[in-house]
């Protein structure tokens, strides 16, 4: 179990709370509500479970259809952290990730730190980018930055190549940090279970029907 807090530009400082088991991992805020996303790791599919409308989005692994950008370009600098404390025996190194130019990741990483919560991390982004891919084809490519393509879709992983991060941030200005960590934390196994009553939707039925919703000329009397 992890503990990190997130902040982006406009809202305080949130928790988010991070259970890897060899078959899930579990997201949440740390409190056992009935808000949270579940991995299963040998479906390679994200449960992202909504209390207040009773139910789940299904996101499944599909292969990336669209091509990058033709100038993409990706750097990485690396700054060796000399007076930083070592986190668990673990050195924590600085990278600089950059694609064409801006930077798109400043994350402080610890090789070999929890490293069932970094693969399971892994797994978990490869999973996404099959989605952000398959939205990213509905937005033109004038509003689609490298750093979002390169984060998102075609290099999901880049941040986790080096270690867990103990603190990142983004192109953005969010941040995460590494606030605590129990390695031999002991799970309800009910965490780990999905309302059987909830309604069950994917991203692309939901894009239909927002599609099928929005006003034609027949409807809207225009």
């Amino acid at each position: 179990m992890v503990m990190f807090s997130e902040k982006d530009s406009v809202s305080e400082s949130s928790p988010t709370r991070m259970i890897v088991t060899k078959e899930f991992m579990r997201i949440d805020d740390g409190i056992n509500n009935n808000d949270f996303l579940l991995y299963d790791r040998a479906q390679k599919t994200i449960y992202s479970v909504a209390a207040e409308t009773q139910a789940i989005l299904v996101i499944k692994p599909q292969a990336i259809g669209i091509k990058p950008p033709k100038e993409f370009k990706h750097e990485v600098k690396t700054f060796v952290l000399k007076d930083s404390p070592d986190i668990d025996g673990k050195k924590v190194t600085r990278y600089t990730l950059s694609t064409n130019g801006k930077r798109c990741y400043v994350v402080f990483a610890a090789k070999g730190l929890m490293e069932e919560v970094r693969q399971a991390l892994i797994e978990y982004r490869e999973v996404l980018a099959g989605e952000q891919a398959a939205m990213s084809a509905f937005v033109p490519r004038e509003f689609q930055t490298g750093c979002d393509l390169a984060n998102n879709v075609f290099l999901p992983i880049r941040h986790l190549e080096y270690g867990l991060p103990v603190r990142m941030e983004d192109m953005t200005g969010k941040t995460r940090n590494l606030n605590n960590y129990e390695k031999n934390y002991k799970a309800d196994p009910s965490l780990f279970t999905l309302p059987a009553d909830y309604s069950r939707y994917t991203p692309a039925e939901m894009r239909n029907r927002e599609s099928t919703a929005k006003p034609t000329k027949e409807t809207s009397g225009t």
